[in-house]
């Protein structure tokens, strides 16, 4: 006796429901360990946010020069210029981390959080900011690299649009991404305290990442 393959109405339905609920548990699973930054964003009521990362360091010939004290001048500029600027109206938040290796010197890897329902090109705002870094907060001095230029790269994308609904991406964001990014680092407190010490100032307060909302 033949048997059809074709699936009975009953079937499909059942078959639509299942891999509905499938989505609705991938999508309220919780997050352990969810950033605070991002707990807070949810907690005001965002659905979606462009994500950008940028990495912010100094030209090769000014490596060298630049201390960490300097450096950290530029960064906290960078951000306490925000309110009397257009490239971060939509920005609702951002998380930095201050590196240092015998390649680069000082640099910056920062995640800036975009309102998705305002702006939506990652890569153009992640220039702009870049662009900003390089010609008005180091006059020149700076460069910059945009991570949103290769997201094909990325195996657990948690950059460009992000659905904070979503449970996948939301893991990718708070995982791959923003705890990729604050990870521990031993040289950068090492060289602090070196730059401290060569100008008779202790770098005990010296903040090497943190995380900050503009929408409080």
């Amino acid at each position: 006796m033949a048997y059809s393959t074709n699936h009975s109405p009953i079937q499909n339905y059942i078959t639509r429901v299942i891999a509905m609920m499938n989505q609705h548990q991938s999508t309220t699973e919780p997050i352990i360990n969810l950033h605070p930054l991002i707990a807070n964003l949810k907690q005001h009521g965002y659905k979606r946010v462009l994500a950008i990362r940028v990495d912010l360091s100094m030209r090769e010939e000014h490596q060298l020069s630049c201390s960490s004290m300097e450096f950290n001048e530029y960064k906290n500029r960078l951000w306490n210029n925000r309110r009397h600027n257009k490239i971060f109206q939509h920005c609702i938040g951002w998380v930095w981390k201050i590196e240092f290796t015998n390649k680069c010197n000082y640099h910056c890897h920062c995640l800036f959080l975009y309102d998705a329902d305002a702006v939506r090109s990652d890569i153009y705002y992640a220039d702009k900011i870049g662009k900003y870094w390089v010609n008005s907060i180091t006059k020149g001095k700076g460069t910059y690299h945009n991570c949103n230029r290769n997201k094909a790269k990325y195996m657990h994308l948690g950059i460009g649009k992000i659905h904070l609904t979503d449970y996948e991406e939301l893991a990718n964001l708070n995982d791959a991404v923003i705890f990729y990014l604050i990870k521990e680092d031993h040289l950068i407190r090492d060289a602090v305290y070196q730059d401290g010490a060569a100008i008779g100032l202790s770098a005990r307060n010296f903040r090497t990442s943190g995380y900050s909302n503009n929408f409080s």
